[in-house]
């Protein structure tokens, strides 16, 4: 913070910097939930030291750094206001320690801006409820990356996706930006045979797409406040698989109920297990079982006491995407020592390198 009355000099700016480069770059840290991978815009002043004056071109560059931020986690409509009170400076302005400040009998408040609000900004902005977020409009959505089908089937069929990430860091980027991997299920029929429907409601009803996250994971379907599916979930994330350990942990398991429906399906289940898939954890896997056990007899059969297991009709897909951060450019001015002004453009935020390996098939 800044007292009203003081001088804004190098060293808070100093002070903001290393905030943001912490949270912004590449710079590691000990639970790996901090950094985004990407150059910052302020990193370009390391020529300010301590006692140094301020430019309107340093407070830019820090106001690019923060708004980038909080465009990735609200969208571009926050461009010209990231956060409540901050906005870009021009040529000539008095910053302030707040808005509404005085400096030398000069009022700063049409200004609306100051440094202890960029400061608030910057707090907002890495917070724990917003660092991680990630706005649809600031994203690459993509729901098949990669694929595993089965036709007509029984018994128990297991698939592997392989996420590959190059370096643990790359992982990291991924998911402290707000990136998540997204696993889906479909099967198309639309006839009445009892297995297949109650395997559609199973994969497609009760469990929908699991996002997998960098702190946990979700489900869309509703499967957990159904009382025709034995549940567990244990939402892990991208935080609870650390570097070294490579055992698989269980995520999902739903199997069926004996109150789902009148034919008896129980114990028919679903299980998905996450792990790295290398001690350097730069690889995630998912294996996805589906364990098709019980069968059932029809009335009518000549022999109902010993009934016959039909199988899964139709094709059983199981999908992989991820959302992953593509953000927006935008443009401020930037001033020389002449007064003039030419525009430059920051990049949004955006992380690459993430692709599917071979995995394993149904």
């Amino acid at each position: 913070m800044v007292a009203t009355g003081d001088l804004i000099r190098g060293q808070n700016y100093i002070a903001l910097r290393n905030t943001i480069t912490e949270y912004m770059s590449a710079t590691p840290d000990n639970d790996g939930t901090k950094g985004y991978g990407q150059a910052t815009a302020s990193s370009s002043d390391n020529y300010v030291v301590n006692q140094d004056f301020i430019t309107a071109n340093d407070i830019n560059r820090l106001y690019a750094d923060i708004a980038r931020m909080r465009i990735k986690q609200v969208g571009t409509n926050s461009v010209s206001q990231p956060v409540a009170g901050l906005y870009p400076v021009t040529l000539g302005e008095l910053v302030a320690a707040d808005t509404g400040d005085n400096v030398n009998g000069i009022s700063t408040y049409d200004a609306d801006k100051g440094y202890n609000d960029m400061l608030s900004a910057l707090n907002t902005v890495v917070s724990a409820g917003e660092y991680h977020k990630l706005d649809d409009g600031q994203a690459d959505i993509s729901t098949q990356e990669k694929t595993y089908s089965i036709a007509t089937w029984n018994g128990t069929k297991s698939c592997r996706f392989d996420v590959n990430f190059g370096t643990y860091s790359n992982r990291r980027y991924f998911f402290n930006a707000g990136g998540e991997l997204r696993l889906f299920f479909d099967n198309p029929y639309s006839g009445t045979q009892a297995k297949t429907v109650q395997w559609i409601d199973l994969l497609v009803n009760a469990i929908g797409t699991l996002s997998f996250k960098v702190n946990d994971s979700s489900i869309s379907g509703n499967g957990l406040a159904s009382s025709g599916y034995t549940t567990s979930f244990d939402p892990l994330g991208h935080s609870d698989f650390p570097v070294g350990n490579t055992t698989y942990s269980t995520v999902l398991n739903f199997s069926v109920a004996g109150t789902r429906s009148t034919t008896n399906y129980t114990n028919n289940s679903v299980t998905i297990q996450v792990r790295n898939g290398n001690a350097t954890a730069s690889q995630l896997q998912f294996l996805v079982t589906m364990n098709d056990i019980a069968a059932e007899g029809h009335v009518g059969d000549a022999s109902p006491t010993s009934p016959y297991d039909e199988n899964v009709l139709n094709t059983t897909s199981c999908y992989m995407g991820w959302k992953r951060p593509d953000g927006d450019d935008f443009t401020i001015l930037e001033y020389d020592a002449q007064g003039g002004t030419s525009p430059v453009t920051y990049p949004g935020i955006a992380v690459t390198g993430v692709s599917f390996g071979n995995g394993s098939a149904f």
